[in-house]
């Protein structure tokens, strides 16, 4: 028992976890994903109806000069974040999708801080995702992962697959 317990303190306390960035991957879009489709998503049809000229956007999105959606798009835009966060927390295709959830969610909670809903605990989240998405090992624990491990065990490869899919170097 004396000998488990170190290993599990050795495996949490270590200096470098390769599978760190995946799991933080899953914890961070499940995260905003919830915060988006409960909170923002149900308010976002209104924002594209509401008048332009009461929009006072936050002074980063004025920065960029970000447009509000047109009602036609809102719809879009809505099933993209819900399609996006599925796969960056199933990790498919797993960098361009982290990358592509957490910019397109910061515009869809730009918009809405635009019309006095603040959005501070998704925009945290996202912009930490963002940062992680360009880790080695963002693709740990995710469905890419496991094909490269399983590609790697036909190819004979144990140690390889088992590097894969807990999160070794990046392809």
């Amino acid at each position: 028992m004396h000998a488990r317990l170190a290993e599990l303190e050795r495996w949490w306390f270590a200096p470098d976890s390769r599978h760190q960035p995946g799991i933080w991957r899953i914890v961070l879009a499940s995260w905003a994903g919830q915060r988006l489709w409960f909170e923002v998503q149900p308010r976002f049809p209104d924002y594209a109806t509401r008048p332009r000229e009461l929009s006072d956007p936050v002074s980063f999105a004025r920065w960029l000069a970000l447009p509000i959606p047109e009602p036609g798009w809102v719809v879009l835009l809505q099933a993209a974040v819900a399609v996006l966060a599925l796969t960056t927390v199933l990790g498919i295709l797993t960098r361009v999708s982290a990358i592509a959830f957490a910019l397109l969610a910061l515009y869809v909670g730009l918009i809405a801080n635009g019309w006095g809903y603040s959005a501070h605990a998704t925009g945290l989240p996202l912009i930490a995702l963002l940062v992680i998405a360009f880790a080695p090992g963002i693709d740990a624990l995710g469905v890419d992962s496991w094909l490269a491990a399983r590609r790697a065990r036909k190819g004979g490869d144990a140690s390889r697959a088992r590097e894969r899919l807990f999160g070794g170097a990046t392809s």
